[in-house]
């Protein structure tokens, strides 16, 4: 029996290509979102220390060089934040449209899958059907022979 192949193989390896390059586009924009939500997260915590830094600082005699510089950092990291939202926001839009890309490759690629798989199932249909057929055609030519013997015996 014939080997079974699919026409479209090549355009189904096409769109595994184009699947695992939107997959890795899509994870390079996830890994500097997370960075940057990792960074927002220190700054944050950072600010938070030192505030409680400050709350406690605040007892007794104070630096003022100390509250000042302080309120400095805790700005300059304010800032950042401000910054690392922007950027963020900023950067919604492409990775929405990569996760779109994605999506949309990996639904063609299914459907394709899906084609190659109800072919392989007729294929296999069509084999064992035409085996059925060569088995019967062969013990019906044992059949007739031995009616043959039969018959000049």
């Amino acid at each position: 029996m014939k080997r079974f192949r699919f026409q479209l193989d090549a355009l189904l390896l096409k769109l595994e290509a184009d699947e695992r390059a939107a997959h890795e586009s899509l994870a390079v924009l996830q890994r500097s979102r997370t960075m940057q939500q990792d960074r927002l997260r220190e700054i944050a915590q950072q600010n938070r220390d030192d505030l409680q830094e400050q709350t406690s600082d605040l007892i007794g005699l104070v630096n003022p060089d100390q509250v000042r510089h302080r309120a400095a950092r805790t700005f300059s990291r304010t800032r950042e934040a401000d910054r690392l939202v922007l950027e963020i926001a900023a950067g919604e839009p492409a990775f929405r449209e990569a996760e779109q890309r994605l999506a949309e490759v990996r639904r063609e690629r299914r459907q394709y899958e899906r084609l190659r798989e109800r072919r392989l199932a007729a294929h296999r249909f069509e084999s064992k059907r035409r085996e059925q057929i060569e088995m019967d055609e062969i013990a019906q030519r044992m059949g007739s022979a031995q009616t043959k013997r039969r018959r000049m015996a």
